[in-house]
C-alpha cells in the first residue's frame, strides 16, 4: 500500500510506480544493511516498532530520504535499541531528510549501553512522549544537520537519564519544543547524588549555530547530577527557563561566544515523591552582547510535600555573567510558603559578574539579593541591591539607581566610579 503519483497524459493516464513502504518491524538480528530491505527508506507500522535492535547487532539505513512512523499503541517506538553492541545508524552525509514519528510513545529510544546515530541535512522528530531518549549508559548522537526539529506533546522532547547516558546534538539550527504541562523541553537526570566522575553522569550536549528551546512549563531541567550543556545563539522561553536540583549542572554559553535570550525564571526545586534531594545545583548562565538578555529571577520551590528542614532549600552555586551590553530584567517573585504540599519563595543569586551590563530590578521594595557581585561599567535600575557577602567594583562608571543594602563588604578599585541614586 504505497504512495501513488499520477501524471495525466491525453488520451491515456500514465501511472508511476508506487514507493515501497515497509509495514512490518525491521528486526536487527545481525549486522545488517537495511537499505536492502527498505530501498526507499520508508517504514510505517501500525503495530510494533519500526526498527528494533536488541540482539547485539547494528542496523544501518542510509537512503536519500528516510521516514519511520509508528502509530502502534503501548510501548512502541520508531527506533528502539537496547543492550551493549546493539545499535541503529540512520543516514549519512548524503541523506537529505529523516522523518521520525511516534504517535503514542517514544520516537527514538537508546537503552542499556546501546548506540544510535542520526545524520541528515534535515531531521524532523515528533513524539507523544520523548522525541530523543538516551537511558542507562546509552549513547544517542544527532549530527550533520542544517535543521533539526524535535517536539513532544506530552513530555520532554530531549531526555538523558541514568547510568551516564549521553545525548549529543551537533549541527546548525536546532528547534526543541515541549507542549507538556509539568515537563521541560530538555531534561537530564542521573538518579544519583555521589558520583564523582562526570563521564558517568547523564548528559545532554547541544552545540549548534542557533538553538531554540520552547517549553510550556520548563525549558531545561537537570536533576540528581544530570548535566545539560548548551553552546550556540540561544533563544529559550518557558515559565521556568531552568529547573534544577540535586547537584545537577546547567551551563549556558559559558564560552562567551554566543548570544543568549532567556525568558523565564530559574527554579531550584525540591520534590519529596520523585527525588527528596536538596535544591542546590550548579547553574551557570552567560549573557554576551547587547542582544543578550535574561528576563526572570531565581527562586526555590517544593512540591508533593515540605522538605525535612530549611537546609534543603539553600542554593550556593548559581552564577550569572554579563558582558558587552547584556541586560538582566529581574522580575518580581511572589512568595507563598504556606502550602503543606507546595510552595515557592525568592532566593538570592550567588554570583554576579558584570563587565558592561544593565540590571533592571522590577521589585522596587525588596530589590534583588546577590551574595557576591563583581562589576565594572554596570548600571542597576529600579529597586535596591542587597549584598550578602561582598560587592567588588573593579572599574568603569557604575550607576546604582536604588540603595545598596545588606551586610556584605564593599570594595571599590582605584579609578572606578560609583554613583548612587538617580
Amino acid at each position: 500500500r504505497g504512495l501513488m503519483f499520477g501524471v495525466s497524459v491525453l488520451p491515456a493516464l500514465l501511472v508511476m510506480p508506487a514507493l515501497a513502504v515497509t509495514e512490518e518491524t525491521v528486526q536487527v538480528t545481525e549486522n545488517m544493511n537495511i537499505n536492502e530491505i527498505v530501498p526507499d527508506g520508508i517504514i510505517h507500522v501500525t503495530s510494533g516498532h519500526a526498527i528494533n535492535s536488541i540482539s547485539g547487532y547494528t542496523g544501518t539505513l542510509t537512503t536519500e530520504n528516510i521516514s519511520l512512523v509508528t502509530t502502534a499503541e503501548g510501548q512502541r517506538r520508531a527506533i528502539q535499541a537496547a543492550y551493549a553492541g546493539s545499535g541503529v545508524v540512520l543516514g549519512n552525509e548524503n541523506t537529505n531528510s529523516i522523518h521520525i514519528e511516534s504517535e503514542n510513545e517514544i520516537a527514538v529510544l537508546a537503552l542499556d549501553n546501546s548506540d544510535v546515530q542520526l545524520t541528515a541535512k534535515d531531521i524532523d522528530i515528533s513524539a507523544h512522549l520523548y522525541g530523543l531518549d538516551a537511558e542507562t549508559g546509552a549513547a544517542l548522537t544527532v549530527d550533520g544537520f542544517d535543521f533539526l526539529r524535535v517536539e513532544s506533546s506530552a513530555d520532554s522532547a530531549i531526555l538523558a537519564l541514568a547510568g551516564g547516558a549521553k545525548l549529543n546534538i551537533t549541527g546548525k539550527d536546532v528547534e526543541i519544543i515541549s507542549d507538556s504541562v509539568g515537563s521541560s523541553a530538555v531534561h537530564a537526570g542521573n538518579n544519583t547524588t555521589n558520583v564523582e566522575n562526570s563521564d558517568d553522569l547523564a548528559t545532554v550536549n547541544i552545540v549548534a549555530d542557533n538553538v531554540t528551546i520552547q517549553g510550556n512549563s520548563g525549558g531545561i531541567s537537570a536533576m540528581s547530577q544530570g548535566i545539560v550543556n548548551v553552546s550556540g545563539n540561544l533563544k529559550m522561553q518557558a515559565e521556568d527557563a531552568i529547573v534544577a536540583r540535586g547537584g545537577a549542572k546547567v551551563n549556558i554559553n559559558t564560552d562567551g561566544a554566543h548570544t543568549t535570550q532567556m525568558d523565564g525564571n530559574i527554579n531550584f526545586n525540591y520534590d519529596e515523591d520523585t527525588s527528596g534531594t536538596p535544591v542546590d545545583a550548579y547553574v551557570n548562565v552567560n549573557l554576551t552582547g547587547a542582544e543578550s538578555y535574561w528576563k526572570g529571577n531565581t527562586y526555590v520551590s517544593y512540591g508533593t510535600g515540605t522538605p525535612p528542614d530549611d537546609s534543603y532549600l539553600i542554593v550556593k552555586e548559581s552564577s550569572l555573567v554579563m558582558r558587552d551590553g547584556a541586560t538582566w530584567t529581574a522580575t518580581v517573585i511572589e512568595d507563598d510558603m504556606s502550602g503543606e504540599t507546595s510552595g515557592h519563595s525568592y532566593t538570592a543569586l550567588n554570583n554576579l559578574n558584570i563587565n558592561n551590563g544593565v540590571v533592571n530590578i522590577q521589585d522596587t521594595e525588596r530589590g534583588i539579593t546577590v551574595d557576591n557581585a563583581t562589576v565594572a561599567d554596570a548600571t542597576f535600575n529600579g529597586g535596591p541591591l542587597n549584598i550578602g557577602t561582598k560587592l567588588d567594583i573593579t572599574g568603569g562608571e557604575n550607576l546604582f539607581a536604588g540603595d545598596i543594602l545588606g551586610d556584605g563588604a564593599l570594595n571599590v578599585a582605584s579609578g572606578a566610579v560609583m554613583n548612587i541614586g538617580d
